[in-house]
């Protein structure tokens, strides 16, 4: 029977962006489901043996693992090799394979040497960049596990200096981030010049400031729950953070953050995090 650990304190459902596991030091697995609970379902996982994680992917002992937006866990019969990028609902392995995931835990599997010209990799987008003509192309996931080029408004890729879960950000300071569904727009009220560590759907940036991602794209400055002190921040995953002291804090699908009270284990051991 499945425990429920973690009781979600708002009545919106959130995004299929929301699911996530934790893997503990004893390969107790917990995962999250789309309402925000996460559950123990009885899942172990081998942490010694995970190769590669993703947001509702990982490798394990070679095969993939997914995760669905019920929070369950499914080991598949799919071989990956040497990950080269892997994000929230996807990767690339060194075969040229992509391997993408949708919201039901199914997986799509697609060979192309396209593949091999993987440059940088986010949550649910990534680019290609062909050296020989000096061309970078961005690529989007969907939560369908659907994937496209596509253009963004304003955005030269030639000019992106970095990559996170759910953001880019530009040589001239500009903050782009993802929807959902990967769609990619500039936040024209913010400039960031660094960030410093980075969850999923956050991240923090050189002046130590917590931003959020809304599954919507939007960039936001939230108020934080009492005992979150951001110097205390120990551990990061895809919608979740964890301090020195074991608190579990989660990130909602509208950019909100919560403290969410996990009593059946001690947060202080997981040992392996979504991304």
């Amino acid at each position: 029977m499945k425990r429920l650990l973690l009781a979600c304190l708002v009545t919106l459902p959130l995004s299929a962006f929301s699911q996530s596991y934790m893997v503990l030091n004893n390969g107790v697995t917990l995962t999250t489901d789309a309402a925000g609970f996460i559950y123990d379902f009885n899942h172990f996982v081998n942490p010694y043996q995970v190769s590669a994680k993703g947001g509702r992917v990982f490798v394990e002992a070679d095969k993939l693992v997914t995760i669905d937006d019920g929070g369950l866990l499914y080991r598949k019969d799919q071989k990956v090799k040497v990950v080269k990028a892997i994000g929230y609902n996807y990767l690339i392995d060194s075969d040229a394979t992509l391997i993408t995931v949708n919201n039901q835990g199914f997986h799509y599997v697609t060979k192309d040497k396209l593949y091999k010209k993987i440059d940088k990799g986010g949550a649910n987008f990534f680019t290609l960049n062909d050296k020989d003509k000096k061309k970078i192309d961005v690529y989007t996931v969907t939560s369908l596990g659907t994937v496209a080029k596509v253009t963004v408004p304003g955005l030269n890729p030639a000019d992106i200096a970095s990559v996170g879960p759910r953001y880019l950000l530009t040589s001239k300071g500009e903050i782009y981030t993802s929807t959902k569904d990967g769609v990619l727009s500039v936040q024209p009220d913010y400039k960031v010049r660094a960030v410093k560590s980075t969850g999923g759907n956050f991240f923090v940036d050189d002046t130590g400031s917590l931003y959020t991602i809304s599954e919507t794209g939007r960039l936001n400055l939230p108020i934080l729950p009492l005992n979150l002190i951001i110097v205390n921040i120990a551990q990061m995953g895809s919608n979740y953070m964890i301090d020195l002291s074991g608190r579990v804090f989660v990130v909602d699908n509208l950019g909100a953050v919560y403290e969410r009270e996990v009593k059946s284990h001690d947060m202080r051991n997981v040992f392996i995090l979504s991304r």
